[in-house]
């Protein structure tokens, strides 16, 4: 460890640098006062164990001379009377005088209860300091052939006394160290943190403003003087910089304009020639795939019943020499269930023909939602009985919302959906609808379930006929074609619809219709003259591909495409993804973000171009970065337009009418 990390351990990190120069100071004076206050007593208490020590043999050498004739004459008495004197002396706890050659010659104990006061032997001559005592053994020579040793016990309680006297005076000189430090600390420190306080100011200052001119003021010659120098020389750097940089902007977004309004001048016409050949050349091969992929799959989905259909007749036809009942019967319901569907499948195949060739014939009138909604709950109830599903409807009847539409096909159309939403759903789950009135004179209703969901990927792909999404095994009836009916019923009839789905928790269908007026006496038209629809048929929706991978920009782009019905918004969060999705659904117009994870918007536009079947769909960037070195460097790769976030709504749908609508 460090000196650095040492004394930085107990400040605070996020103090002001004031409070740490106080705290860094008191600490080291208090520091540097308890090691000096306990050399200073360590000192006196080696000291103190000598001196007493000392005086212990002398008193001892003292007792040794006054018990030579006692000893010399076995005087016991005598010599017990010379050692009591030891008495008068209150630390002076035991005593005793060993005679080399017969023990323990007299001794004295001021507590005579404690058994283990004097030893038994003497110890070599010398001071033995103990926990609570200090015990000194004293040598002593009568003549040539006799030797005695005094023994002296005494107590430390005047040692123990002195230490809590310094204890008091350490306490007393610390609180008032400390508070002298702490004034002169609190003034003396001003000296270097109010220069650095200063400074700091001044930075945070510069950062708010973005004023450049602000200057540091220098108060000394010192190091930190030197420090607010180059602080200022680096913010006139930065200011010249600065000014330079804004004058260069200028200058190059007014010839980047000028250049910009030129060029667009001179390709408007050629543009718009060229996407008129290129939308009629699309519109003639979507047209002719989408013939051929639709005879396929009818051809897939009329086969399908038609083998159990015969295959269950040709068994029948075997078996009339057996008396089977039972299997029979299975043939038979085999046979009718796979005859209804077919049936099934033929009537919408019809209404899909009569859909794309304008002789769908409607009576559009004022419906009364919850009417119609308490009708299509009669009928789907049972089913949803048999999964044990709850159905539910969850519009007030105080709402009174009513559609202008053709009933019987709202009818068709809620059905649709709602089998669906059983069907699909997980066995006790839930099913709800709900409506409601739109700031835009619409009815919205919303049809929600709780089955598995659909992942975002696969949902361009629901309202495609005979797209079952991986359920054709499933075991599950369907034709595949009823979401393609419905798409087209609701647009015929003025309309919107769209899903909101989420794998693992459910998905939600909305539909919205004008809203309308009740009336007894309703009307049939054709769907190529309805009022409601002063535009006419509406023509399917064009499609735009946003290759984005935030959530938050794409849902932005989709609200404020809400304002063009007319639009399907599909998106993409990887350009690898994006790539595969306009290389499969074609779509009108691409809006392509440039920092994506994996490969950018760059090398995605790259890829584009290297496709024949994409290379002529208009790519636009929509991007952040706002430098005009990244905008020339995609128009000139061949983007059709680039559009910096945060995005101009206005402007954003005047480029989208333009490159898609007009």
């Amino acid at each position: 460890m460090g000196c650095e990390e040492i004394y930085l351990i107990p400040v605070v990190k996020n103090e002001t640098i004031q409070k740490k120069l106080i705290r860094i100071i008191m600490a080291s004076s208090l520091v540097a006062l308890l090691l000096a206050c306990a050399a200073f007593m360590g000192f006196d208490l080696i000291m103190f164990k000598k001196i007493k020590t000392r005086e212990l043999m002398m008193t001892a050498d003292l007792i040794a001379e006054n018990s030579i004739a006692a000893i010399e004459f076995d005087d016991s008495e005598t010599g017990l009377q010379i050692i009591s004197t030891l008495k008068a002396n209150p630390s002076i706890e035991a005593a005793a005088i060993y005679v080399k050659s017969r023990g323990v010659f007299v001794s004295f104990k001021r507590d005579t209860s404690s058994k283990d006061a004097i030893p038994e032997k003497p110890l070599q001559e010398g001071g033995y300091l103990e926990s609570n005592s200090l015990k000194v053994f004293r040598e002593f020579n009568i003549n040539a052939n006799s030797q005695i040793m005094v023994y002296i016990k005494s107590n430390l309680r005047e040692i123990i006394q002195t230490l809590k006297q310094y204890l008091l005076i350490l306490v007393a000189v610390l609180f008032g160290s400390a508070f002298i430090v702490y004034i002169l600390a609190t003034r003396l420190q001003r000296r270097i943190s109010g220069p650095i306080t200063h400074l700091a100011e001044t930075a945070e200052r510069v950062a708010e403003e973005k004023n450049y001119s602000i200057r540091a003021t220098k108060s000394s010659d010192d190091e930190l003087g030197s420090l607010v120098e180059r602080f200022n020389d680096m913010l006139v750097q930065i200011q010249h910089q600065d000014a330079e940089l804004h004058e260069a902007h200028d200058v190059m977004e007014k010839q980047v304009e000028v250049r910009t309004r030129e060029l667009r001048q001179e390709i408007d016409v050629r543009r718009k020639t060229e996407e008129d050949l290129i939308s009629a050349k699309e519109e003639a091969e979507k047209a002719n795939n989408a013939k051929s992929e639709f005879l396929s799959r009818m051809s897939h989905e009329l086969r399908t019943p038609m083998n159990a259909i015969l295959g269950f007749g040709q068994l029948l036809k075997m078996d009339t020499k057996e008396d089977n009942p039972e299997s029979r019967k299975n043939f038979v319901d085999q046979i009718l269930k796979a005859g209804n569907h077919l049936l099934e499948l033929i009537n919408e195949v019809l209404d899909l023909s009569r859909i794309e060739s304008g002789t769908m014939t409607l009576s559009i009138e004022g419906i009364a939602v919850n009417d119609l909604i308490e009708e299509v709950l009669v009928l789907i109830n049972p089913l949803a009985e048999t999964r044990n599903i709850d159905v539910s409807n969850r519009i007030p009847e105080s709402e009174n919302l009513v559609i202008q539409a053709d009933r019987t096909r709202v009818k068709q159309i809620l059905l649709n959906l709602l089998s669906n939403a059983v069907k699909y759903n997980k066995e006790y789950g839930s099913v709800s609808l709900g409506g409601f009135k739109t700031d835009e004179d619409t009815i919205r209703l919303q049809v929600t379930d709780t089955g598995k969901g659909i992942p975002l990927e696969k949902q361009m792909e629901l309202f495609e006929p005979f797209q079952r999404l991986g359920e054709e095994n499933s075991g599950i009836e369907g034709t595949g074609i009823g979401l393609t009916i419905t798409k087209r019923l609701v647009e015929l009839m003025g309309g919107s619809i769209h899903l909101e789905s989420e794998e693992g928790k459910g998905s939600t269908f909305f539909i919205e219709f004008p809203q309308g007026i009740l009336t007894t006496t309703p009307r049939g038209i054709k769907s190529d003259s309805m009022p409601e629809n002063p535009e006419g048929d509406l023509p399917v929706p064009k499609v735009i591909l946003y290759v984005e991978d935030n959530p938050a920009n794409f849902e932005l782009v989709r609200q404020v495409l809400v304002k063009r019905p007319k639009l399907s918004l599909v998106n993409a969060t990887q350009a690898e993804k994006g790539l595969e999705l306009a290389e499969k659904i074609r779509p009108d117009l691409i809006f392509m973000d440039i920092n994506l994870p994996g490969m950018d918007g760059l090398e995605a536009f790259k890829e584009l171009q290297k496709k024949e079947s994409t290379k002529d769909i208009p790519v636009v960037a929509l991007s952040a970065n706002a430098m005009d070195s990244d905008i020339s460097k995609a128009m000139g790769m061949g983007f059709k337009d680039y559009i910096v976030k945060p995005i101009d709504v206005k402007n954003f749908l005047n480029l989208v009418d333009g490159l898609v609508l007009s």
